[in-house]
């Protein structure tokens, strides 16, 4: 699936279904080893991304690199 994130689109892979403390969809609840993002109905637990003209990276790399934090949105 594809998304946005600061207005820079991003591929994400290798994900899981988790249960969402109830933030809006699209939400950042928590960034580091693993990125867990509010949905529609729970929350996605990703580990690996892929920014646009880029190779996949480890969700890890990507926070560092990027500097994410919860709270953020994607759109």
């Amino acid at each position: 699936a594809w998304t946005s994130l600061d207005g820079q689109m991003v591929k994400l892979f290798e994900g899981r279904a988790v249960e969402n403390g109830g933030a809006a969809p699209g939400t950042v609840l928590a960034a580091g080893d693993l990125l867990t993002v509010a949905c529609g109905s729970g929350a996605l637990e990703l580990r690996v991304v892929q920014p646009a003209g880029k190779k996949p990276l480890s969700v890890a790399e990507w926070v560092r690199g990027r500097g994410i934090e919860a709270g953020q949105r994607f759109e």
